[in-house]
């Protein structure tokens, strides 16, 4: 059968796919809303973990997480980036970002939503935990996070409205 399941007997592949299928109606505005719930949802999630995340670096922002491990290790590993090298690198993270979720949001285009964003902004917490420095900047890395995570809801807001049509709105499920 190789994948194809068919019950007209004599039937193959060969002579075709005919007709495509009916499929159920379904407008514009119900498609819209489907991908506007998972949207949402994702990006709620995201920030839910970031939060959960931020906590969790709160709770250890004076701990030494290099002075655990044994000093060939340390020497292998090498000096921890500095903090002026971390916190320059978090401002052109937070440009780079503002300025393509900005220009997303401007231009209508769908929101993009990828679980590594999270990971970028969690790794300040941890380039900063290694450098000993977490308990100086975490308010930094912490505001800035939230501000990403602003202008993503912006961007999804953006996006819902120019898609609807004119005078409708969207249910209040979620």
């Amino acid at each position: 059968m190789n994948g194809y399941s068919n019950f007209r007997p004599g039937a193959s592949r060969s002579r075709g796919f005919g007709p495509a299928a009916p499929r159920p109606a379904e407008n514009h505005l119900e498609s819209f809303q489907r991908e506007f719930q998972v949207l949402s949802r994702r990006c709620i999630q995201e920030l839910f973990a970031f939060l959960l995340i931020a906590t969790g670096c709160f709770a250890l922002r004076h701990a030494d997480l290099l002075g655990a491990l044994p000093d060939p290790v340390r020497t292998l590993l090498g000096a921890p980036p500095p903090p002026v090298l971390t916190s320059l690198l978090l401002g052109i993270y937070l440009f780079s970002q503002t300025v393509l979720t900005l220009g997303r949001a401007v231009g209508g285009a769908r929101p993009l939503l990828k679980w590594q964003h999270l990971a970028y902004r969690c790794a300040f917490f941890f380039f900063y935990a290694t450098a000993g420095a977490l308990g100086d900047h975490f308010l930094a890395v912490f505001v800035a996070g939230l501000t990403l995570f602003g202008l993503e809801f912006f961007s999804l807001w953006t996006y819902s409205a120019r898609n609807l049509p004119p005078g409708r709105a969207l249910s209040g499920r979620l």
